[in-house]
């Protein structure tokens, strides 16, 4: 995902932020070009428009950020279709699509607070050692909960004998395993990607997850991907998720009372998508 974190631009680099903008938007109009017409996926649409939209956010009126900005313009028509006329209408989400991630972002971490809030005197302080098989009695797991930064997902999940999980943390200190094969994961994630859809087009796949949630009982895996596993098996907790925050950009959450398991904050006011250009 491309978003002021990791494209940050301040006076001393904006030269060179402008340079890498213009490096993926040439790959954009380079696909384009190709597509002669036709309309589909292009791999650099979001890594250019993304980018232009926060050195435009920066710098409106830096003649060379206002010519990048007209070339995605044109660029973005392109991808549509032979369109020949480039109006306001069809690219206003280009110029606003940043005020509506920051509007629902700040809804999203407002949330995420609240919620965090709500489980004070419950959530473990410390998370490393992670509980210890050995020494823990289930039953002290009961009404705890922590909160997960590193939750990497697809790379670190595995498939086990009692479940599908992603393994959080290492042998050394001990792990977590957060269980992924029911709605309570299920739902958020699904989320997640509706918002994504939705909303944000500059948000690409998460890789790395910030999670809350309950700690149930101990198992016994080898947090391994794939059939064959050589690594020996690991007692780990497993945790159940609540909620999962994308700091940045949305918070999604588990409601077995909706039809879809889950909601991400402001769904309600999403309604349908922006931008009925969109090729992803």
């Amino acid at each position: 995902m491309i978003d002021k974190t990791l494209f940050n631009v301040n006076d001393s680099n904006l030269a060179m932020r402008i340079q890498q903008a213009e490096m993926y938007l040439k790959e954009f109009e380079a696909e384009v070009k190709r597509a002669q017409g036709a309309t589909g996926i292009f791999r650099s649409k979001e890594d250019a428009l993304a980018r232009i939209m926060i050195l435009n956010e920066f710098a409106p009126n830096d003649a060379r950020v206002k010519g990048l900005f007209e070339r995605a313009r044109a660029c973005l028509i392109g991808s549509t279709g032979n369109f020949t006329t480039i109006t306001d209408d069809m690219t206003v989400y280009l110029v606003h699509e940043e005020e509506l991630r920051q509007m629902y972002a700040a809804k999203s971490e407002k949330a995420w607070n609240e919620l965090i809030a709500g489980y004070e005197g419950k959530l473990r302080e410390k998370l490393y050692p992670a509980p210890d098989a050995m020494e823990t009695e289930p039953e002290s797991l009961k009404d705890q909960y922590v909160i997960l930064d590193e939750v990497r997902y697809p790379m670190n999940q595995f498939m086990g004998v009692t479940g599908e999980f992603i393994w959080v943390g290492k042998r050394s200190s001990g792990m977590y395993f957060v269980k992924i094969d029911t709605r309570k994961w299920l739902g958020p994630y699904e989320a997640v990607k509706r918002y994504r859809r939705l909303v944000d087009t500059t948000m690409m796949d998460v890789d790395k997850w910030t999670l809350l949630g309950k700690l149930t009982d101990f198992t016994m895996e080898v947090p391994e991907a794939g059939e064959k596993k050589i690594g020996a098996p690991v007692i780990a907790v497993v945790v159940e998720p609540v909620a999962l925050y994308v700091p940045g950009h949305v918070l999604g959450l588990y409601d077995p009372e909706k039809e879809s398991s889950g909601y991400f904050v402001g769904e309600e006011e999403a309604g349908t998508p922006k931008n009925p250009c969109r090729t992803t």
